[in-house]
């Protein structure tokens, strides 16, 4: 951590709380190599080089920009009032600039997520196990959650009307995934036989699993060095964000109101902690996470003009 002596001080005056104090010196580790790379703390810094500095930090969602937008600009103070050398303004009145990240942790559009999987899979006409890879992916972009997608069943495909029937639901097939999806439904062997069964992403071991795929990616990953995408940051639950955002604004481009209510309704009841609670789920929480969403959809929609 750079000046660590001195973020120490600030970090045990600023807050008593253990949880916002282990995210202040996380974030704080996390900007040390630029520090180090300009030679000088983040309160010396000003305009563009801050900028750079913090905005692949801010996190992607808008609960978590939050926060760390709001310990650097009390950081930014404290070094002030505390007559710390060569301090600014700049951190304190720190504004967002959080669109950075959001560009490295989304992607813009399923041509964009085929493009990701374009560098870390191997072509879906090879007929490896990728293509359950790809088609996991862009289950979770169709809005499934991770835990449903690895449940999926063949049968539940409709390449006809291109959706995915499942639990009185309807979940789009987009055509850049339609390869993988055919290959994962009519091919028996990915070189070697697949298990058999009905479901959708079943390999050449066994019944797929959530941890599988993660693994599996996370080897993938260093397949990106090198390329225009090396300095994105994709994981499942950010390609079912993107998906979402998506399908918002091609609804939003059809003329229809911006509305994350659904979104929200799904993903209350769709917890597997759910299961054991007892009521509906309070409109307070619900209308809380539809406007954290609304938030961040008007945040990814910048990404678009980057």
């Amino acid at each position: 951590m750079y000046n660590a002596e001195q973020k120490t001080r600030f970090v045990k005056s600023y807050t008593e709380a253990a949880a916002v104090r282990e995210e202040a010196l996380k974030l704080f580790n996390a900007l040390e190599p630029c520090e180090e790379r300009l030679g000088r703390d983040l309160c010396a810094m000003e305009g563009e080089e801050l900028r750079l500095a913090v905005g692949s930090q801010m996190g992607t969602k808008n609960r978590s920009r939050h926060t760390r937008l709001t310990i650097l600009r009390e950081y930014g103070r404290w070094c002030t009032e505390n007559g710390i050398p060569g301090a600014t303004d700049a951190l304190q009145n720190l504004q967002d600039i959080g669109i950075e990240r959001m560009r490295q942790t989304t992607l813009r559009n399923p041509r964009h997520l085929q493009s990701w999987l374009d560098i870390i899979c191997a072509p879906e006409s090879a007929n490896t196990s990728d293509n359950t890879v790809r088609a996991f992916c862009w289950l979770c972009y169709a809005g499934l959650s991770q835990d449903d997608a690895i449940t999926v069943r063949s049968s539940e495909v409709d390449f006809r009307t291109q959706t995915i029937r499942r639990g009185g639901r309807e979940y789009p097939i987009y055509p850049e995934s339609l390869p993988a999806m055919h290959n994962c439904v009519e091919l028996e062997r990915f070189k070697r036989p697949r298990v058999p069964g009905d479901l959708l992403l079943r390999g050449i071991k066994g019944k797929p699993t959530v941890l599988s795929f993660r693994t599996d990616v996370g080897r993938k990953r260093p397949r990106l060095i090198g390329t225009p995408m090396e300095d994105m940051d994709i994981s499942f639950n950010r390609i079912w964000l993107s998906g979402l955002f998506y399908r918002m604004y091609e609804e939003e481009q059809a003329g229809f109101p911006v509305d994350f209510l659904k979104a929200a309704d799904a993903q209350l009841y769709d917890l597997p902690a759910r299961a054991s609670r007892s009521g509906p789920v309070p409109n307070k929480k619900r209308n809380e996470l539809a406007r954290e969403y609304k938030i961040d959809y008007e945040r990814w929609k910048q990404t678009l003009i980057i």
